[in-house]
C-alpha cells in the first residue's frame, strides 16, 4: 500500500504508507549513491494513502482514502490531522469494502514548483481536482467530473481487488506540471481497445481553468514538464521506449493572465 515518490525543492521525496516513513534524497547526492534523510514517521488512523506530497517543511497532503469517505487528508509531521475533504466517488457503495474503496481511488498528484497548490486525478476516470493548502486547510479551487472509474469490487482468497470491466476507460493516465500549467495525459478510449496510452494532453492553468487540448501524432505513455518543455515517453515502431522533448506550444500561452 502507498509507496511512491516525487521531486520537489531539489529533493526526491519518497514514502511508504505501511511504515509511515517519509524520506528525502537531495538530487545533487545521487552521484554519491544518494543521502537519505528521514523527514518524519507518521501514523494516520483511518487513513490509507496512495500519494503524499509536502506542503512545507512540516505538513503533508495525502491522497487516497480517509475515514473510508474522503479523498484528501492534510496532516503535520506529528501525525496531527489538520483538515480533510472531497468525498470519494463511491463513498456510498456498499459493495466496496475499505481496501477496495482505497484501490479504486488511487491516482496521481502534482504540486506547483513553489506554491502549496496541487492537482490530482483518479486513474481510469475523468475526475480531476485542483487544490490549495492555506491557513491550515484544504481549499478546493476546481473539480472536473468527466466520468467515474468503472470497476467491479471483488474479494478473492481474502484479498480485496478492483477489476476493470469491458467498458472501463483509460481516463487520466498521468499528470505533470510547471509554474503556469497542469498537463493531463487523457484518453476516453476503453482500456481493452487502447491500453494505457493516449495522443491527447489536456492543458489547465493553476486556477483549474481548461485552456487547450494538445494532439500528437503517436501514442504517449507518460509525461513530464519544465517551464520551457514537455517530455514525452513514447515507443518507436518496434516497441522500444523513447523520450521525446518538445517546446511548450504557444497555444498554452495565448490567453490573458488571471
Amino acid at each position: 500500500l502507498g509507496c511512491n515518490g516525487s521531486v520537489h525543492d531539489g529533493c526526491m521525496y519518497a514514502f511508504h504508507d505501511i511504515t509511515g516513513r517519509v524520506v528525502r534524497y537531495p538530487l545533487d547526492t545521487f552521484g554519491e549513491g544518494g543521502i537519505c534523510e528521514e523527514v518524519c514517521k507518521y501514523g494516520i488512523e483511518e487513513g490509507l494513502l496512495a500519494m503524499l506530497l509536502p506542503c512545507g517543511d512540516h505538513t503533508f497532503l495525502g491522497m487516497g482514502t480517509y475515514k473510508d469517505r474522503y479523498h484528501y487528508v492534510l496532516f503535520d509531521d506529528s501525525s496531527k490531522v489538520l483538515d480533510y475533504g472531497v468525498e470519494v466517488y463511491n463513498a456510498g457503495q456498499e459493495s466496496f469494502d475499505r481496501y477496495c474503496r482505497f484501490l479504486s481511488n488511487q491516482g496521481c498528484m502534482v504540486r506547483h514548483p513553489s506554491m502549496p497548490w496541487f492537482a490530482s486525478a483518479i486513474y481510469c476516470s475523468g475526475n480531476i481536482d485542483f487544490l490549495r493548502v492555506c491557513d491550515g486547510g484544504i481549499d478546493v479551487v476546481e473539480s472536473y467530473r468527466y466520468g467515474n472509474p468503472d470497476y467491479v469490487a471483488e474479494v478473492v482468497g481474502g484479498m480485496s481487488q478492483v477489476v476493470p470491466t469491458a467498458d472501463t476507460r483509460n481516463g487520466v493516465l498521468d499528470l505533470c506540471a510547471n509554474s503556469s500549467h497542469v498537463f493531463a495525459l487523457y484518453s476516453d478510449e476503453r482500456i481493452l481497445d487502447e491500453p494505457y496510452c493516449s495522443d491527447c494532453i489536456l492543458v489547465f492553468d493553476w486556477s483549474g481553468s481548461r485552456r487547450t487540448v494538445l494532439r500528437f501524432p503517436h501514442p504517449i505513455y507518460h509525461i513530464s514538464a519544465t517551464d520551457s518543455h514537455l517530455y514525452l515517453h513514447v515507443k518507436d515502431g518496434e516497441g522500444n521506449d523513447r523520450l521525446e522533448r518538445c517546446g511548450i506550444p504557444d497555444a498554452c500561452r495565448d490567453y490573458p493572465e488571471s
